[in-house]
């Protein structure tokens, strides 16, 4: 098995860069008005709104897992670190 190398310091700021970014994500929401009319360019325009929403909510998933799973690498790592620390006391 081979070493993982990990900066610590690196992955926490990353972690505090992607909660800014989910933050950011999660707040900006924007209403449309509604739509009068009828006829196909307005129902794509209606879905394309709905696609948006969509991703916009798939991203801000992705991005919270992805938080997750820095911090279990991180919480992993010190805990390890310390394990092995203690090995040479």
């Amino acid at each position: 098995m081979s070493e993982i190398q990990i900066n610590d310091i690196n992955l926490v700021a990353d972690i505090s860069d992607l909660i800014s970014l989910k933050s950011k994500i999660d707040s900006h929401t924007k209403i449309c008005d509604g739509v009068r009319g009828g006829g196909s360019a307005v129902q794509e325009l209606e879905n394309m709104v709905n696609n948006y929403k969509q991703m916009k909510t798939n991203i801000s998933v992705l991005i919270g897992n992805t938080i997750g799973f820095m911090k279990n690498v991180n919480s992993s790592f010190i805990g390890n670190d310390n394990k092995a620390a203690m090995n040479f006391r």
